[in-house]
């Protein structure tokens, strides 16, 4: 026979108690089939009791699974979000912030150990981005050692952003023993090197120096120079007051002409730049004026 539902669930007039109806858990019908099997003849009363308490555990199985996925994508979310601040903070060289924040994605994440090696290379490239930036080339040294004690291979960037970190600060020989190592651990010095060496000695004032690294080094290492490695060097004279910087960095400016490479933006504010810390002001209105030319 069938099952006669309980009076609370036959109230079908009003929407509401529809509603109620529906949202309860489990019917009224199977409730009752649990409490008293007497009710059902033969073996449909062990075969309702699987039924309901099969459909308890899928529900509870459910709520536990939404419960974890929302978990993990707040989670996500967080993570995503401290790794959008923390490259912000690395390009502003900001490197307080930016290890504050490493260390707060290290408990959102639940620690790097939960993490690939790829994604806590990344993490760790950040923070050196950011003593990179603020050429603070003590605190990426030790940033180094911290990744490789806690078993984070480097990479070529790991070791960029080092020479990058010694280059800011003006230190020739520690950006070259950087790359020296970066050699030593398999990884071939790209154009990016060259460029990081080119700005390192036109920062420190040795003009030949960086002439010789993107004009006869890349070279021989098969390295063709862009505008980013003039834009370079160009970049490194303008940081200080130095004789014949001018015509140095109008030198550069003619080289990437002649070799068919088109001057942007930067390039002329850099050569301006460097017009101004040199005090010409005639020459840096030449520059200004072949910028309004080509129309940037």
């Amino acid at each position: 026979p069938p099952l006669v539902a309980a009076p609370s669930q036959q109230r079908t007039g009003s929407l509401a108690g529809s509603r109620r109806a529906a949202d309860r858990p489990c019917p009224a019908s199977l409730r009752t089939a649990f409490l008293r099997p007497s009710l059902l003849p033969g073996k449909a009363a062990g075969w309702t009791i699987g039924c309901f308490l099969a459909a308890r555990r899928l529900i509870r199985r459910t709520k536990i699974t939404h419960r974890r996925t929302r978990r993990r994508a707040h989670n996500c979310r967080s993570a995503y979000l401290l790794l959008r601040d923390l490259n912000h903070h690395a390009e502003q060289g900001d490197v307080v912030a930016a290890e504050r924040i490493f260390a707060d994605m290290q408990e959102v994440s639940g620690g790097l150990a939960t993490e690939s090696l790829p994604r806590r290379r990344m993490y760790v490239n950040c923070v050196i981005k950011a003593c990179a930036h603020a050429g603070d080339s003590d605190r990426a040294t030790y940033w180094f050692d911290w990744m490789r004690s806690h078993m984070i291979s480097p990479n070529a960037r790991s070791y960029g952003k080092l020479m990058q970190a010694a280059a800011n600060a003006g230190d020739i020989s520690l950006a070259q023993s950087w790359l020296h190592r970066m050699e030593e651990a398999q990884f071939e010095t790209n154009l990016t090197n060259v460029n990081i060496m080119a700005y390192a000695c036109a920062r420190a004032g040795d003009i030949s120096g960086a002439e010789h690294w993107l004009f006869a080094k890349a070279p021989a290492l098969r390295i063709q120079p862009n505008l980013m490695s003039y834009n370079s060097l160009m970049d490194g004279l303008a940081v200080e007051r130095y004789s014949g910087a001018v015509e140095a960095a109008t030198s550069y400016l003619s080289k990437a002409l002649d070799n068919s490479l088109k001057p942007n933006l930067t390039s002329y504010n850099t050569l301006i730049k460097v017009c101004c810390r040199a005090c010409d002001i005639r020459e840096a209105s030449k520059c200004f004026r072949q910028l309004q030319a080509a129309g940037l």
